[in-house]
């Protein structure tokens, strides 16, 4: 994918959201926070005390990542309890999927050292936020490296239609992804798990700000695409941490570009809290909903063409066969809980 983007002159950018648990086993052997204190609000995020106490796993993580030149320039306490988020600067695709296959082996390794387990399941508990990995993707040129999803001095159609601050071409992208959601969502969310995270709400105190929904927004954190206030990109929030960044990223980048070669249009931009809208009206809207399950997302893998475009039909029957088998794998046993709620009462 990298190749055919070559061919039309452009260069792929990515940055990484991670967010991820960190959990120490109690006397009871329970995983839990590794902090002593617990917050008793909706979220724990950005809070100062959670944060502090975790500086035995936080700072030497961030050392190393400072020692590799990666560009750090966040980390924090994340809205779930033991939930971090580290943040450093995007790279071309290829690299930023290297670098992320090995930040998640050096954040097992740090975990470790201070007798704790890291987790990147997408949703370890029902009461709590799910650990995304959100992209940020851009486009440049391949031989100046100009960001080319940037506004120009005169603004395209689309970007004039819609009101916002970037070119045409980031829109088509948009489009491209939007196009084919469900088809990337079967990789970019590819456990079972992965969509027990992608809910509004659950059993949270509040929202949960995962997406839900296929849509597009100015910095809204609603919808499943976003254009950030303070950065030219196109942030794809349905991605989590059990991705695979090789097939999550040229499964995103042969939308785009088919988006792009097509001139598709995103339509309107959603700018409103969309989780406070019912289902009714967003059907009315032709808004759809993002896939429910594992398998709605396989459904729509197997019928879209672009999982062929990005993978080579061979590797796509072997991802989708893959993914059924574990669909099945979750989907089948009958578990404890489930007998106690309805053996004597169904």
């Amino acid at each position: 994918m990298l190749a055919r983007a070559k061919q039309l002159g452009l260069s792929f950018n990515l940055g990484i959201e991670p967010e991820f648990y960190v959990l120490k086993p109690d006397a009871q052997g329970k995983l839990g926070p590794i902090t002593k204190s617990r917050f008793q609000g909706p979220n724990a995020c950005y809070d100062l005390t959670l944060a502090s106490e975790s500086s035995e796993f936080l700072d030497p993580l961030a050392s190393h990542l400072r020692e590799l030149g990666w560009g750090l320039y966040s980390y924090d306490q994340e809205c779930g309890r033991g939930q971090y988020e580290f943040d450093f600067g995007y790279s071309n695709a290829l690299t930023m999927a290297d670098r992320f296959v090995f930040l998640r082996f050096m954040i097992k390794k740090v975990a470790e050292q201070i007798g704790a387990t890291a987790s990147f399941m997408p949703k370890p508990f029902a009461d709590d936020f799910r650990s995304g990995a959100h992209f940020n993707m851009s486009l440049a040129d391949a031989t100046s490296g100009a960001n080319l999803f940037a506004p120009s001095g005169t603004p395209g159609k689309l970007a004039s239609r819609y009101g916002v601050a970037c070119s045409d071409l980031a829109l088509h992208f948009i489009a491209g992804l939007k196009a084919h959601a469900n088809a990337i969502t079967a990789v970019t969310c590819p456990t079972y798990n992965s969509y027990q995270g992608l809910i509004a709400q659950g059993d949270l105190a509040d929202f949960s700000w995962a997406p839900v929904l296929v849509a597009w927004g100015k910095n809204n954190r609603s919808a499943m695409l976003r254009l950030p206030g303070n950065r030219y990109c196109v942030e794809n929030r349905a991605v989590d941490m059990a991705n695979n960044p090789y097939l999550a990223a040229a499964i995103s980048l042969a939308a785009g570009l088919d988006g792009i070669e097509r001139e598709l249009d995103p339509g309107e931009p959603l700018n409103d809290d969309l989780y406070r809208r019912g289902r009714k009206e967003l059907k009315a809207a032709g808004i759809e909903l993002l896939p429910r399950t594992l398998l709605h997302a396989l459904e729509a893998f197997e019928v879209d063409d672009i999982g062929s475009q990005a993978f080579g039909s061979f590797y796509r029957d072997i991802y989708l066969n893959h993914k059924l088998r574990e669909w099945e794998r979750g989907f089948y046993p009958v578990h404890e809980e489930q007998r106690r709620a309805q053996l004597t009462f169904i």
